[in-house]
């Protein structure tokens, strides 16, 4: 089976608040190092250091995640990394890398350590992270993979105290400065090497958005910040208001597509049902999604295509065809 991506960032809006929640010592993007694209994701620690962040709630009704990131630790044995899923009874499972260890990453549920892993982590170089966790009073799950080799399989209780699913994932990082890059969460199979590259609006197709500026520049010149400016945007102030932007084109050589992931900065300026559908056209069809409802301040949102909108798996000339937007649904 494949997997079907529910949730994936490279840091490539150059924000960390794609994490709607975090906290703790200096979080922030950088250029260097990197895994793939322009900007990874830094952590600083100290003595006592920490930080955590964590994804928006993810999709529901799963008790089974695929997770897969990149990890460049900074102190293999003064550091301590947890990956973990959070479920809906408040309780963490997933990847604990001990203080003070081998630099190995251990299985654990709730602060317990059920399996121990085997291959250490390499200080300084970036290391494939992935894992599979599924939540059952007795079938319990937590696979790790370091570098696409399983480390790690236990089997057993995952589910304490009462029925859970997954809720969503949280990192947990402390004592020292180190790297992460290229987050992938899915369902059905394990995501593999996920690399993220960033298409960024370079022309107007549709522009019956007002910008925030009237009579100067363009719609998509108000939208190609990275990270995104709050200071000059479009508005709609009706429904059905369309916007469509040209892309530039992928380089897909020695690559396979695998999704297509729509991020977008918004908000609404009235309480009421205000939502925002999202526009991918593959140059044959038209995808918009139902909507997505908005809040009164800036946030950011995402709508992952896991096939295009005329029909199965994308490739490179479904990328360099594709052109994106944004319609209105006022009530």
């Amino acid at each position: 089976m494949a997997p079907r991506f529910i949730w994936s960032t490279g840091l490539e809006l150059n924000t960390v608040a794609v994490f709607p929640s975090r906290g703790g010592n200096g979080i922030s993007t950088v250029t260097s190092p990197k895994n793939s694209g322009a900007y990874a994701h830094r952590t600083v620690g100290g003595a006592t250091g920490s930080s955590w962040w964590a994804t928006p709630k993810l999709e529901k009704g799963h008790k089974e995640m695929y997770l897969s990131l990149y990890f460049r630790d900074g102190n293999v044995a003064n550091t301590w990394t947890r990956i973990e899923f959070l479920t809906t009874n408040g309780k963490y499972i997933g990847l604990y890398k001990l203080l003070g260890g081998g630099g190995e990453f251990d299985a654990y549920v709730n602060a317990v350590i059920v399996a121990n892993g085997t291959i250490p982590l390499v200080q300084a170089v970036w290391t494939h992270v992935e894992a599979y966790v599924k939540i059952d009073d007795t079938d319990g799950r937590i696979v790790s993979k370091i570098n696409g080799v399983v480390d790690l399989d236990y089997t057993g209780d995952t589910e304490l105290d009462t029925d859970s699913e997954i809720e969503l994932m949280r990192v947990y990082e402390g004592n020292t400065t180190s790297y992460f890059d290229d987050y992938s969460i899915a369902v059905g199979d394990w995501c593999g090497a996920i690399h993220h590259a960033a298409l960024v609006p370079n022309g107007d197709v549709e522009g019956e958005w007002s910008p925030s500026t009237p009579g100067t520049g363009s719609n998509y010149a108000r939208i190609d910040e990275r990270p995104p400016s709050d200071a000059d945007y479009n508005r709609a102030s009706g429904t059905a208001y369309r916007d469509k932007y040209l892309l530039p084109d992928w380089d897909g050589l020695g690559k396979q597509a695998h999704f297509v992931n729509l991020w977008g900065r918004l908000k609404k300026e009235a309480i009421d049902s205000t939502v925002v559908k999202f526009i991918v056209d593959d140059g044959t069809a038209e995808a918009i999604n139902t909507g997505t409802f908005l809040t009164e301040s800036f946030a950011y949102y995402n709508k992952i295509y896991n096939e295009k909108p005329s029909g199965g798996g994308w490739a490179e000339d479904d990328l360099d065809a594709m052109t994106i937007g944004v319609e209105s649904e006022l009530p």
